[in-house]
């Protein structure tokens, strides 16, 4: 079976991440993450922006998510609903 976390954004896109079994989960670690992760999905946000001004918010965020993970080894998927 697949273990992991489902995040649900603010335009109700869902991402699965699987959570790896090395993976130490505690109240203030997934604090400590959500904090990093916030800071560097607007640093990344932003630096996509310059690159693809055109692109909708929810693109921008799908390739910032996309990079993140990528960098971090972690695969997600999305799907709309």
């Amino acid at each position: 079976a697949l273990c992991g976390i489902i995040v649900r954004t603010d335009d109700y896109n869902y991402y699965f991440i699987p959570k790896k079994e090395d993976l130490d989960i505690t109240k203030q670690n997934i604090r400590d993450f959500e904090i990093w992760f916030e800071k560097r999905l607007g640093n990344v946000n932003d630096e996509l922006l310059q690159k693809y001004p055109r692109y909708s918010n929810n693109e921008l965020m799908h390739l910032a998510y996309t990079e993140i993970f990528d960098k971090m080894g972690w695969k997600y998927g999305r799907e709309e609903k």
